[in-house]
């Protein structure tokens, strides 16, 4: 789409916004060596709280609200249980879920949470030297032992939790390791990403980052064609939903930037604790003029000028690119506009459309890794793995 045929009132329909993440607080008792949040005092009032509220039913088709941080848990009193009982009183039709590191857990609080129906993602990376290493505690100590009482409940009760987990260049060499643990514990889905702001990558760890999902996504393979119960690693369901279509038809254009990617205020939102609405959740911690995702707040609204020129940056968009890659004559280009996050992109590059060169070989590498197990299964006649395959193709 070219930008001087698009037209913004026509365009977006606010009413499209489902989901919108609010930022209780920019404090958490976890000092995670990769952690893109500004660590700072900043907290949502309840009275701000429930505007935002007010404001989303109002102007957009707010339906689904997420607790985000921070860590939203240490803001269990004071905000999650008055506002859902409040939700819950007045009969708003909202349903309610979290991320959280889980580390401020109680069983009371875990029987209130599945009571109100509070789904969570779980941020864990792993068994105990990758999550010590990796999410150490303000005070310097680790925090496994705060979460790993609570992770046969969290299975038993919260089930469909995602295990979701953040590799450094230390925690990649045990990457197969903290898969095995997600599995044995019971876990349904796995996310993995590395880390692409903290430390620098050698060459080893890089091996360890590529071995280890490759030895995941064969565990994985072995499970469905076993009819075990697979520990589903997301990254590979997403490189099959993108790539497929490629692979099966090699003639099909190159896939376009699109404003719905992942949101950017069109389909979701994210809201600061003072009230600013940012076009992603991951950038409600920062104050609003150093990033283009701020678009506006609660009480004036989304400002359509500013919203226009952030869309315009992902409209005008010809390619996703990296000037240290040989993009053209990469094999995921058809895809990678559809694959890359517009958030990462910024707060690596300072730019939408420039993707730093980890991200890149990441991507390129679980695109390539999901096709040869998807040849595999063809080879093999693996008439489980192929069904599995098409069911994920078609939700």
């Amino acid at each position: 789409m070219d930008f001087k045929d698009f037209n913004y009132d026509t365009m977006v329909n606010h009413k499209n916004i489902r989901h919108i993440c609010f930022n209780l607080t920019n404090q958490c008792n976890c000092r995670c060596i990769y952690c893109f949040t500004h660590h700072n005092p900043r907290r949502m009032s309840l009275d701000t709280f429930k505007t935002a509220i007010t404001w989303a039913l109002e102007n957009t088709g707010f339906e689904r609200g997420t607790f985000f941080g921070g860590e939203p848990m240490l803001e269990y009193d004071s905000l999650i249980v008055p506002i859902v009982e409040w939700c819950e009183k007045e009969k708003l039709p909202i349903s309610w879920g979290m991320t959280t590191n889980g580390t401020h857990f109680t069983d009371e609080r875990l029987d209130w949470l599945k009571h109100h129906h509070v789904g969570f993602l779980l941020s864990i990376d792993g068994g105990q030297q990758s999550q010590d290493y990796n999410r150490p505690l303000a005070n310097g100590k680790g925090s496994f032992n705060l979460i790993e009482p609570f992770i046969p409940r969290i299975v038993k009760d919260f089930p469909g939790t995602t295990f979701r987990s953040t590799v450094t260049p230390f925690s990649a060499h045990n990457l197969l390791q903290d898969y095995l643990y997600a599995r044995k514990a019971g876990f349904s889905t796995y996310y993995i990403v590395p880390d692409c702001l903290g430390e620098k990558w050698t060459k080893e760890d890089l091996n360890a980052l590529y071995h280890g999902y490759a030895d995941i996504l064969e565990i994985m393979y072995r499970d469905i064609a076993c009819n075990i119960s697979p520990l589903i690693v997301s990254q590979f369901v997403k490189s099959i939903r993108a790539i497929m279509p490629h692979y099966i038809d090699p003639n099909l254009p190159m896939e376009k930037p699109t404003i719905n990617r992942c949101g950017l205020g069109t389909v979701s939102l994210g809201i600061s604790p003072e009230g600013f609405i940012s076009g992603c959740q991951e950038h409600s911690t920062y104050e609003q003029e150093e990033t283009p995702f701020y678009i506006g707040d609660i009480y004036n609204g989304i400002d359509k000028e500013k919203h226009t020129k952030l869309l315009k940056m992902i409209i005008e968009m010809e390619d996703v690119n990296n000037p240290n890659m040989k993009c053209k004559n990469c094999p995921s280009r058809s895809v990678c506009n559809i694959q890359y996050c517009p958030s990462h992109n910024w707060l690596n590059c300072h730019h939408l459309n420039v993707q730093d060169d980890l991200s890149c070989e990441w991507q390129n590498f679980q695109n390539q890794q999901a096709l040869l197990l998807v040849d595999k299964g063809a080879r093999e006649n693996n008439g489980l793995f192929l069904q599995f395959i098409l069911e994920q193709l078609s939700r």
